[in-house]
């Protein structure tokens, strides 16, 4: 085993704005640039890799609007997450590469006027997207590709009491 020297940079930008009562938005973009250096030749053809889990950029973003009604609030919000292609292992190999991909999840609430109750219905990873949060290349030793997907599209609700 062993440790090698990395070099990064990297910036983050974010937005929030509140352009009529009740809207929320929400913005966010992050640029990654790192490179890990001094790759010993035996382990890779370059001598230098792309880190695991690093995409080049990412971006996500958040809509959400609450107005009155029913002797409360309602609000409906959106959100999205985006990230660039990316490589699970230090050494690239194709098989542990995951694509772009990109989530989006909405949600309905209901909050009592005293704010007190709130009752909310969502839905997750609302197209159904394939994708991997992670991956083991353990062919040279098992002959198999672990692979760790993400979730389905899945749905929930829930009720919450603040006293």
């Amino acid at each position: 085993l062993f440790n090698a020297n990395a070099e990064t940079m990297g910036a983050e930008l974010e937005l929030q704005a509140n352009p009529i009562d009740g809207l929320d938005i929400m913005l966010g973009l992050a640029l990654l640039d790192a490179e890990v250096t001094d790759v010993p030749g035996t382990i890779s053809a370059t001598g230098k890799e792309t880190p695991a889990l690093s995409p080049d950029v990412s971006f996500n973003a958040l809509v959400r609007y609450e107005w009155p009604a029913l002797s409360g609030f309602l609000a409906v919000q959106a959100d999205y997450g985006w990230q660039d292609d990316q490589n699970f292992n230090l050494i690239y190999t194709p098989v542990v590469r995951e694509n772009a991909y990109g989530v989006a999840n909405a949600r309905l609430t209901y909050t009592s006027e005293s704010r007190a109750w709130t009752a909310s219905v969502w839905v997750k990873n609302l197209t159904d997207e394939r994708y991997r949060t992670y991956a083991f290349d353990t062919t040279a030793f098992f002959g198999a590709i672990e692979n760790v997907p993400g979730p389905q599209r899945w749905f929930g609700g829930g009720v919450t009491y603040r006293w």
